[in-house]
């Protein structure tokens, strides 16, 4: 209910009940009231934080593949060492800042940080055991090279 007025309601006021004429404003003024739930939204959109966003791993959606924040509906293009991935802005202390199946990774400063694919729900592979230098440098290439000569040896 919305309700306006002088302070104890003497001279004048009104009240409105906004749940009563929520199918008169979704109409007229979607943007007002956002969406509920994804029926809410056209297809190949979702709800989040009542607004429709593209639906992940779909053309523009979170998780794809970009080049420029024009390639994005969030129009938020995010590099990271696995590659630029349409993402969006969230505060990496709200367990919730992300749609399921991305996780809220720190860009910088504690405060703001980029919606990113877990790696578990179809996100790029990365941060594992082995890969804390990067792409594992001459080290690892040097390692694999004696693996794969000690089991050619072997063979003989």
């Amino acid at each position: 209910m919305d309700s306006f007025g002088d302070v104890q309601r003497t001279s004048y006021g009104a009240d409105t009940r906004i749940d009563v004429e929520r199918a008169f404003l979704g109409t007229h003024v979607p943007e007002l009231l956002g969406c509920l739930g994804d029926q809410d939204c056209p297809s190949q959109r979702i709800c989040f934080s009542r607004a429709c966003i593209a639906e992940s791993f779909r053309p523009q959606g979170l998780g794809t593949m970009c080049n420029t924040a024009a390639d994005c509906d969030s129009s938020l293009c995010v590099a990271r060492q696995d590659g630029k991935r349409c993402s969006m802005t969230c505060n990496p202390s709200d367990a919730s800042a992300c749609p399921d199946g991305f996780e809220c990774l720190t860009s910088g400063s504690a405060s703001d940080g980029a919606c990113w694919p877990k790696v578990a729900d179809g996100g790029p592979a990365g941060g594992g055991c082995c890969e804390v230098g990067g792409d594992g440098g001459p080290g690892a290439a040097v390692l694999g090279l004696g693996v794969i000569a000690l089991a050619r040896r072997r063979r003989r």
